[in-house]
């Protein structure tokens, strides 16, 4: 019902008096979901070494896999994924099984391999065949996941509206909240930043009312905020979400919120002053992010690094996600590194080479769907048009990019186009 404080201190009232063994571990479990990250795993562990049960070891080991791929680095949690799987195996359990393959399939992407989609078909299939689908932090959720980040919009849109009818009708609105962030993250993914504000708008207020919203939540809102050019809203909102955070110690919500300040600095034209957000944004989620297409810092990090003239650790960071998102084929990440890869070609004198990336970047985004990074391609073209003298061509992609930023709401690139 929301009331996290009142519910922690039933369950310690509950553990005091607990019998050793599987009573215990339960009553752990229950605490630490309710304490939350970072809290919740010493707790996991301590239910581990109480449980008996291999139903019981499963779900320990399942939200220890979500718990540590966000602070203790993400091979930690596929371990513990790869427990739950083997323990869920044990007890014959349809829908234990469906949540383990389900944290196996997404702690695997985000450690950089891929969609593990054999594994999420076969745990969808299960998961269809039960009564009480969909299940919470089940396969389809996850698979929706994966899709989102992987920028597969469209298929990622459809699966999410089904989840959000379906936590309506069942009148769950922590799942609708959390349908409907995903669903506001993938509008503003698709340039639909008018939908995606509703969305988030919606998710927002369902948190609040459960008594929910942490740090990770508001960000699709800071970002939306910071894009559209409200940027008083946006740089406040990431500033307390960043600051919670780093006190409550969730990596994510730091690296997340970090990389909007950034964001803002580079809207603004202020390399230097985003490099320092976007470069410990970067190091953070290098820990437990290795999916190229998450890394929404990646652009932003390495334009400011070329502005400022820092070319050796840009080439550094090209060189370590070009063959990742290649091994992917991750069109979104290609289309953002090929861009950047022009644009240091550009700053080391190189301008045919910066043309070939441009046009291999502009390629990329027309098999995958980002309007913004597109017309960031298209304004990063046109500027290196201008100084190889091209000015027709450059005129002509500039137009191009403007009335693409100008039809997004992005005021404020719009504006670096103008100029």
């Amino acid at each position: 019902a929301g009331d996290t404080a009142r519910a922690i201190e039933f369950l310690e009232r509950a553990l005091a008096a607990a019998a050793p063994g599987n009573e215990r571990a339960t009553l752990l479990t229950h605490l630490a979901r309710a304490r939350g990250e970072p809290a919740s795993i010493a707790l996991y562990h301590d239910a581990l070494q109480e449980a008996a049960d291999d139903a019981l070891r499963a779900t320990i080991h399942i939200r220890l896999a979500y718990a540590m791929r966000w602070g203790a680095g993400v091979a930690r949690g596929v371990e513990h994924a790869e427990l739950a799987v083997l323990a869920a195996s044990r007890k014959g359990d349809a829908a234990l099984r469906c949540r383990a393959l389900a944290a196996y399939g997404v702690t695997q992407f985000y450690a950089g391999l891929g969609v593990a989609t054999a594994t999420m078909e076969e745990a969808i299939a299960i998961e269809r065949s039960l009564a009480e689908w969909p299940l919470d932090e089940g396969p389809t959720g996850q698979f929706g996941n994966q899709l989102f980040w992987s920028a597969e919009i469209e298929r990622g849109r459809e699966l999410f509206q089904e989840l959000q009818r379906a936590a309506k009708a069942r009148n769950d609105p922590a799942a609708e909240a959390e349908a409907l962030w995903f669903l506001g993250f993938l509008a503003w993914r698709g340039g639909n930043w008018e939908i995606a504000d509703r969305y988030i708008t919606e998710s927002l207020d369902l948190h609040t009312q459960l008594g929910t919203l942490m740090p990770p939540y508001e960000f699709p809102a800071a970002i939306i905020a910071a894009h559209r050019g409200r940027i008083d809203d946006a740089r406040a909102r990431a500033q307390g979400a960043f600051a919670r955070g780093e006190a409550e110690g969730i990596r994510i919500a730091e690296s997340g919120h970090g990389w909007v300040l950034g964001f803002i600095e580079l809207s603004l034209g202020d390399a230097n002053a985003a490099l320092a957000h976007l470069r410990r944004s970067y190091e953070i989620r290098n820990a437990f992010m290795l999916e190229p297409a998450q890394r929404l810092e990646l652009g932003d990090l390495l334009e400011a690094l070329i502005a400022v003239g820092e070319l050796d650790d840009a080439d550094d960071i090209l060189s370590t996600w070009e063959p990742r998102a290649a091994a992917l084929d991750r069109a979104w990440a290609l289309a953002i590194l090929a861009r950047c890869r022009g644009l240091l070609h550009a700053a080391q004198g190189d301008l045919e080479g910066a043309f070939e990336r441009f046009e291999r970047a502009l390629a990329e985004h027309a098999r995958s769907a980002d309007p913004f990074h597109h017309a960031r391609t298209l304004l990063a073209l046109g500027r290196t048009q201008r100084r190889a003298k091209q000015r027709g061509a450059a005129r002509t992609t500039l137009e191009e990019a403007l009335a693409r930023f100008e039809q997004l709401g992005a005021p404020l690139w719009a504006e670096q186009t103008r100029a």
